[in-house]
């Protein structure tokens, strides 16, 4: 890619003021608790069992002749004990925890209605950032949170950098792109990985957290593919969204595909107005992969 999408630095921070309202801040803990107790359970498959495809399988919809929609991103890529698996999350939860140094954050992200932030302290959940958040992480004794939005046209992202202090939390928005979204991202060291689904910045990007560097890696034909987890395991980056997991080598750009649908599944989906049972055949390697 020759132009690589502009990364506004902006270097503006939010306020958010701690222990103002404890009552609200233990109300939204409890809240939190309950709702992530209901995905405690959900299951959890293994990504090396799966079929390896010949094709890329988009644009799933259960019904024939309705307007083509993006399902199965319900489900999120993770390394358990070396081991690439794939978690099913309910995808109304539209929230999410990771542990940091700083306590526990959890994001809530209610697409184009906004979203906020939340740390778990000792006066409960309070606020501590405002946005489309959907990833929180560790670099340089820093915590990075990453906002970003897809709806209708409007396409948008920003990397962002929480700090704690005793009587205060800021939120520092440090770039802001109106053309690139970072629906999913992968850490390791100080590069970070991710996958726009914007049109005219499709495909998967690293950004050097030292030096602000920018760099474009591939894109698919596929610029709606909804990719919404990314691993990076050894020479490999993982992408998953809408049953379907690429697997791209970075040092030859070769790419695999596989998915974890079934054949009881194949009746209940279409693609493009023809059910997926019917053109299954065509595009299935007849063997099982080691991902």
């Amino acid at each position: 890619m020759n132009n690589l999408p502009e990364l506004n630095y902006i270097n503006e921070t939010k306020v958010f003021e701690r222990k103002k309202d404890v009552e609200h801040s233990e109300f939204q803990l409890e809240m939190f608790n309950e709702r992530f107790e209901e995905n405690e359970n959900f299951e959890v498959e293994t990504v090396s069992d799966f079929t390896e495809l010949d094709y890329i399988l988009y644009n799933l919809t259960n019904e024939l002749g309705i307007w083509p929609m993006y399902i199965g991103n319900e489900y999120h890529l993770i390394l358990e004990n070396g081991e690439i698996k794939l978690k099913t999350k309910d995808e109304f939860l539209s929230m999410d925890k990771f542990e940091t140094s700083i306590g526990t954050v959890i994001t809530e992200n209610h697409g184009e209605w906004g979203g906020n932030l939340y740390i778990i302290t000792e006066y409960g959940a309070e606020q501590a950032g405002s946005g489309n958040f959907n990833q929180v992480f560790e670099y340089n004794n820093k915590i990075y949170a990453i906002s970003s939005l897809s709806h209708l046209s409007l396409r948008k992202s920003s990397l962002h950098e929480i700090r704690k202090y005793e009587d205060r939390f800021e939120d520092t928005t440090i770039f802001k792109n109106f053309d690139l979204t970072m629906p999913a991202a992968f850490i390791e060291n100080n590069i970070l990985y991710f996958y726009s689904t914007a049109e005219d910045s499709n495909g998967l990007y690293k950004y050097n957290l030292d030096n602000n560097n920018l760099e474009f890696i591939f894109k698919l034909s596929y610029p709606y593919w909804m990719v919404n987890s990314i691993i990076k395991k050894e020479n490999y980056v993982y992408l998953y969204g809408n049953y379907l997991i690429i697997k791209y080598n970075l040092e030859t750009d070769d790419l695999q595909r596989f998915t974890q649908l079934k054949e009881e599944d194949l009746d209940e989906l279409y693609m493009c107005d023809v059910k997926l049972s019917e053109i299954w055949d065509k595009y299935k390697i007849k063997k099982i992969s080691k991902i």
